[in-house]
């Protein structure tokens, strides 16, 4: 079987899976913004309005 680690028993697989995932997708789009910030690109798609 497979080794999890330490911690609180998992009650539902499917949830336990679900959460796992949105885990994973935050810490991409985490590590994405942080490479914008890094890169100096805009935060936002759009441009930003000129005075």
């Amino acid at each position: 079987p497979k080794s999890k680690p330490l911690g609180a028993p998992v009650i539902n697989e499917y949830a336990d899976a679900q959460l796992h995932n949105l885990v994973q997708r935050m810490r991409q789009r985490t590590a994405l913004y942080k490479k914008k910030l890094i890169d100096g690109e805009l935060s936002s798609p759009e441009a930003s309005p000129q005075k």
